[in-house]
């Protein structure tokens, strides 16, 4: 990212301010033998009136590295394929973390204990220690892809929580008009 005369930022394509409450960490999934999602598990909003700032143009290099993760979950399942599909999605997260990190301009995400999170501004560890959870919304989000950014009705309506509603005290509200 170039700098302007006076020091700051200048981007030759606008960054996209994205509300990151949709964005689910899901405990107690579970997989069944060939690895597919069996239960979703409970979905907690730990990034509730959290943003991100993005760079809404996802290079070749992110979308190579999606596609070898999805095909490295296709293995014949020989321990030999099985060590090949890791080296390579090892490489892919790698590159994935690399270019999410340079798509990243500002957040201001907490951690699981609510503290600030550093900035990933060509940061890839900082993307490597989130869950991959997190991750995969970071990648909808550059490609304009959150259930917020879509308009679909798996958005979270004002009166969602981080706590599950089976959990909580209270019963959950009704949905707004």
């Amino acid at each position: 990212m170039g700098k302007s005369a006076n020091g700051t930022s200048k981007l030759k394509i606008p960054a996209v301010r994205v509300a990151s409450d949709d964005c689910p960490i899901y405990i107690g999934r579970t997989l069944d033998d060939d690895g597919k999602i069996d239960k979703e598990g409970t979905p907690y909003y730990i990034h509730e009136r959290e943003w991100i700032e993005v760079i809404p143009v996802q290079s070749v290099d992110a979308s190579l590295a999606l596609a070898a993760l999805i095909a490295g979950d296709e293995t014949n399942g020989t321990r030999e394929s099985n060590r090949a599909a890791a080296v390579i999605m090892g490489e892919s997260l790698t590159t994935l973390c690399e270019e999410i990190a340079g798509r990243i301009v500002k957040w201001n995400w907490t951690d699981l204990e609510g503290e600030a999170l550093p900035d990933p501004h060509n940061e890839p560890d900082v993307i490597r220690a989130l869950s991959n959870d997190e991750l995969l919304y970071l990648v909808g989000a550059i490609r304009g892809e959150t259930p917020t950014q879509r308009g679909n009705e798996s958005t979270l309506s004002p009166d969602t929580s981080s706590t599950p509603a089976a959990a909580s005290d209270s019963p959950p509200k009704p949905p707004s008009a």
